[in-house]
């Protein structure tokens, strides 16, 4: 079991990782993939594909399309894991 911080925190570093965010302080559950972080749709996909890597997890993709900000992905990945 972990909690919603710890995920968000391992959320937070593969997303800094996979978009390169020069600052991670951008990543904040508010903060929208294409407008805040420059997320392309390309991005996206590869994001989507490390979140469910590393969580191990399964992200339907009809869901991912739905994340629009960090808290967006955060709020399904706790529903997986919890």
């Amino acid at each position: 079991m972990h909690t919603e911080e710890e995920l968000f925190e391992q959320l937070k570093k593969i997303i800094v990782e996979k978009l390169k965010v020069e600052d991670p302080a951008k990543v904040t559950k508010e903060a929208r993939f294409r407008e805040d972080l420059n997320a392309d749709s390309l991005d996206t996909y590869d994001l989507v594909y490390s979140i469910e890597e590393e969580m191990e997890i399964t992200i339907p993709a009809e869901k991912a399309t739905d994340f629009e900000k960090v808290g967006d992905a955060l709020a399904f990945i706790v529903s997986q894991k919890n």
